[in-house]
């Protein structure tokens, strides 16, 4: 499985597309869901370094105003 921060949920319809294709399955149930951040979350994300370390200002949409 590959390693995801934020787009888990669009990679999680690869293997079922994989399972359908082969012939495997004929229906499958796959996606993604938000969760809460939490500490653990937080920091099991920021040591895959999938975190932003700098901020960095929008440059369009409503808060670059």
């Amino acid at each position: 499985m590959p390693l995801s921060a934020g787009a888990s949920g669009a990679e999680a319809l690869a293997p079922g597309q994989d399972l359908i294709r082969g012939g495997r399955a004929g229906v499958v149930v796959a996606g993604g869901a938000e969760a809460c951040p939490r500490p653990f979350t937080i920091a099991a994300s920021a040591g895959t370094e999938a975190l932003p370390t700098q901020s960095v200002a929008p440059t369009t949409g409503p808060a670059a105003s």
